[in-house]
């Protein structure tokens, strides 16, 4: 069992001692590699989109268990999600044609889209998260997905995505344990919520965690999805929307200057810009 509180406090630290200079670094580096293979090859560079989220997510994160939530640090944070969610679009673009998909890259997929399903939910703009909600459904229908993997906590970010738009499914039969739970108990008061909510947020903290026990890499492993819980706050947004108490968490995952970031937005970026009509 993990000791999550030690978990959370050592991540943080380490997202204090970050050198801005060296994130700095990569994504200049990346930045030049990207326009080096469009010019050349016009080869999806969707590993380094991943890896200039990674660097922008540290700096924000950096700088608001320093120095507290600043409007840099927000553009960061905005930064890094929306270069996920382009390199999210650009690796789906390529696997849509795909002859043959491994199910493991599947999964590895499927566990990227729900983190930005919930920031697309979190911005309030429903063109994007539908957007993805059909990407991720594609992976999702592919053979065998539902039954061979384990993805209670993907199926309920489409479960909140479905509440949020008012649309109805029958994904809920595929969903259990915790997630089904606050389902079944979704209009009940937030108190006799408390014990299912603190259970999901250890386990998005168990999430963090790579060891060899696990049938796959784990969810959060890599920022601005592991200190950040989408999915608490997605609850919140929704409950709110129904007029429902809002969920107080007591939990080392909602504890950190990082996580009262509840309220993402687009910014303006004229490197994503630039990605953006060479590739799409």
């Amino acid at each position: 069992m993990t000791d999550i509180k030690r978990l959370i406090n050592r991540t943080v630290s380490s997202y204090k001692k970050i050198n801005h200079q060296d994130r700095d670094g990569m994504i200049i580096d990346n930045q030049n590699s990207i326009r080096k293979e469009i010019i050349e090859a016009r080869r999806p560079p969707f590993l380094h989109m991943e890896s200039i989220s990674c660097q922008y997510a540290m700096k924000g994160f950096c700088l608001i268990e320093t120095g507290g939530v600043s409007p840099e640090a927000l553009r960061f944070l905005n930064l890094s999600f929306m270069y996920k969610e382009v390199a999210q679009e650009i690796e789906f673009n390529e696997n849509k044609n795909s002859v043959c998909i491994q199910l493991e890259h599947v999964r590895r997929c499927l566990f990227k889209l729900a983190p930005l399903l919930l920031w697309s939910i979190l911005i309030g703009n429903k063109s994007l998260a539908k957007k993805i909600r059909n990407q991720f459904l594609f992976y999702l229908n592919l053979k065998n997905v539902t039954r061979n993997l384990h993805l209670d906590y993907e199926l309920f970010c489409l479960w909140l995505y479905e509440s949020w738009v008012e649309e109805k499914s029958d994904i809920i039969q595929n969903i259990s344990g915790d997630f089904k739970q606050l389902i079944d108990h979704w209009y009940a008061d937030a108190e006799k919520l408390q014990e299912i909510v603190i259970s999901i947020c250890d386990f998005h903290c168990e999430e963090m965690v790579d060891n060899q026990k696990k049938p796959a890499l784990p969810r959060f492993m890599s920022p601005p999805c592991d200190l950040i819980p989408l999915e608490i706050h997605v609850i919140n947004k929704l409950r709110q929307s129904h007029s429902l108490s809002r969920l107080i968490v007591d939990h080392p995952i909602t504890n950190t200057n990082i996580a009262i970031v509840s309220e993402f937005s687009i910014v303006e970026d004229d490197f994503l810009e630039y990605i953006q009509i060479n590739i799409f």
